[in-house]
């Protein structure tokens, strides 16, 4: 019993580092969408680089973190 809540317990810190790493990644997709834009790339290209929408890269250059 005690070696399964070991494993639990080891599976939840690597789901909240998990979760870290992905609200850091989106920052910096955001940090990184801003500065193209500032430097002049469509927002069509810069929804090709990302792979997302046009639309989508337009909100990622306008979103606060």
């Amino acid at each position: 019993m005690r070696r399964k809540l070991r494993h639990l317990r080891r599976a939840e810190e690597l789901w909240a580092v998990a979760a870290r790493a992905q609200a850091d990644a989106a920052t910096e997709v955001r940090a990184a969408a801003v500065e193209l834009k500032k430097s002049g790339i469509s927002l069509r290209d810069l929804g090709e680089l990302l792979g997302v929408s046009f639309q989508r890269a337009g909100q990622l250059t306008k979103q606060r973190s």
